[in-house]
């Protein structure tokens, strides 16, 4: 699974916001998704997650709420 498949499945799971670094250590906990060893994950997610807001618009599966904070756009 991809991290950012794991992202949408953890925040469709989470009854309220969550920063990138908590759903990379969610993920690793429920071992949805390996880290592969890179230094900033949660960069790379959140570089991740603005794309698809920014590209799909409101057919994006997240929602961007606060500061470096995302939600599932439906559950």
């Amino acid at each position: 699974m991809s991290l950012l498949e794991a992202a949408s499945q953890i925040l469709q799971q989470s009854d309220e916001p969550l920063t990138t670094r908590l759903i990379i250590e969610q993920a690793a906990a429920q071992k949805l998704w390996t880290r592969p060893g890179g230094k900033t994950p949660h960069n790379t997610l959140c570089a991740a997650i603005l794309r698809e807001i920014n590209n799909k618009g409101d057919a994006s599966r997240f929602a961007k709420v606060g500061k470096g904070q995302f939600q599932a756009t439906s559950k």
